[in-house]
């Protein structure tokens, strides 16, 4: 009876593994911080990021859920949350190729997302994009 019991959790951890893998809004268990070296082209600094907004246009993506973008976000930043990617795509691929660069940026030091969606945009044409390294999210920037 243990033995079954024992067996039962342990699908259904398995089967809660699986689906969380899969899921849009799955919680990343076993996946690495994202590479923070200076020299990593991808990355910019928060000097870098206030640098680019001193020159001028920049098309700046927050990529929290909606609900962390109403509790503060950088001035003149959109909400790209990045679960719901595809659908925003077309909106800021109109702007992103106008604007002389896009940086995308998250809620912590160690969040991906901001990352991975500027990895998607290379990946679908757009070579101007860099990640804030210095997690500029502060309410009001």
């Amino acid at each position: 009876m243990i033995r079954h019991a024992a067996a039962l959790a342990l699908a259904a951890t398995l089967l809660g593994m699986a689906v969380n893998a899969v899921h849009p809004r799955g919680v990343r268990l076993f996946s690495p911080p994202p590479s923070r070296a200076l020299d990593d082209p991808l990355y910019i600094t928060l000097d870098g990021l206030r640098e680019r907004l001193d020159r001028g246009r920049l098309l700046i993506l927050d990529v929290r859920r909606e609900s962390q973008y109403a509790e503060g976000h950088l001035e003149g930043a959109w909400n790209t949350p990045f679960d719901r990617f595809d659908e925003a795509y077309a909106r800021v691929a109109r702007f992103a190729v106008a604007a002389p660069e896009v940086v995308l940026y998250c809620d912590s030091r160690r969040c991906p997302l901001a990352a991975d969606t500027a990895r998607r945009l290379q990946v679908l044409g757009l070579s101007r994009v860099k990640v804030d390294a210095d997690r500029f999210t502060q309410s009001g920037g």
